[in-house]
């Protein structure tokens, strides 16, 4: 048993909890594909991306060091998706210069082979990715990440960047500062608090449910004769159901359903063509980008602290997102999208 330390995530006073862990993370099941084709890759996909969800994002940073190593503490903790959370560090109280501190999991760029240096740390390895070649920029970013050991321990990312003036450089080398904060939190990455834990807060639950879980409805509703739908989720919080197959002599696309489930704006604060599907409020509009409709709905109005939110009902919220060809596909589909996600 461990002790986890996080912090409530947008508050500009931190205020440190303790909990303590509950052992190995247990996946929860993957969804099932019945009516629908799930190729081996999505498979593999499927239980990568559900044991990434039962994973506390911001309960991996922890706040109570990052003053000994970054020389302040932390400004303020921002939830910039269900997967990734990062702390803002002012050293000299300047907003124009500070530290970014994030964590992402499911996904990293580091590999075994290629990386600049790695690290033992409790029995694991880190990697460190190669510094990167930017035209006419210098790359202030470190990256750490604890690569899956094919057990069932999800790959986990740690970033430290650097934001001043143009290319002002940062006043201690941004690895050595992450190669230091590093053994601070490889306990929490190697061993993650679980959502409902209550190792930080707002608890939020959306990011627990599966955006597949309305795949076989979907396909039973909207599936084309003498075709059957294709599902890839290449994302622990997307979900895509292709309704028909590519084809290479029109070069057509398939025509698609996507399920998101996301941290985004909220939908239902002035919506342009306001909605409410499955008792959710949100919004319904035509992309312009490819004539798609969009669907965007307030999952829940938890909310968090913003440091320079401007309407207090404008900020970020839980949300349910779905694409489809046409609006008449779109609304129904989100309603079957919610019914899932109960």
């Amino acid at each position: 048993m461990r002790t986890h330390r996080a912090a409530t995530v947008g508050l500009v006073c931190l205020t440190a909890v303790l909990s303590t862990g509950a052992g190995p993370l247990r996946a929860q099941p993957p969804s099932p594909g019945e009516g629908v084709i799930v190729d081996e890759y999505t498979k593999t996909r499927l239980g990568e991306n559900a044991l990434t969800r039962t994973i506390d994002t911001c309960a991996l940073l922890d706040p109570g060091s990052v003053k000994e190593i970054f020389g302040a503490p932390p400004r303020v903790i921002s939830l910039n998706g269900f997967d990734r959370c990062s702390m803002t560090v002012e050293p000299t109280g300047d907003s124009l210069r500070s530290w970014s501190i994030s964590v992402n999991t499911g996904f990293t760029t580091v590999t075994k082979t290629d990386n600049a240096e790695t690290l033992d740390l409790h029995g694991r390895t880190f990697a460190r990715r190669k510094d990167r070649e930017l035209p006419g920029l210098v790359d202030f970013r470190c990256t750490w990440a604890l690569l899956s050991d094919g057990q069932g321990t999800p790959t986990v990312e740690l970033g430290v960047d650097w934001h001043g003036m143009k290319n002002e450089p940062p006043p201690k080398p941004q690895c050595d500062l992450a190669k230091a904060y590093l053994p601070k939190v490889a306990p929490y990455l190697i061993t993650p608090s679980r959502r409902g834990e209550g190792a930080s807060k707002p608890e939020l639950t959306l990011p627990t449910k599966d955006p597949c879980v309305a795949m076989p409805e979907l396909a039973k509703r909207f599936g084309k004769p003498g075709q059957q739908p294709k599902m890839t989720s290449v994302s622990p919080f997307s979900c895509t159901l292709a309704l028909s197959a590519y084809d290479p002599r029109s070069r057509e696309r398939p025509e698609e359903i996507e399920v998101s489930f996301r941290w985004a704006d909220n939908p239902a604060h002035k919506a342009a063509n306001p909605v409410t599907i499955g008792g959710k409020p949100g919004n319904m509009a035509e992309r312009g980008i490819d004539k798609k409709c969009q669907v965007d709905l307030q999952y829940d109005p938890t909310m968090v602290p913003e440091r320079y939110a401007t309407e207090p009902d404008g900020r970020d919220v839980q949300t349910i997102t779905v694409v489809a060809k046409t609006c008449d596909v779109a609304q129904p589909a989100a309603e079957l999208a919610v019914k899932g996600a109960r």
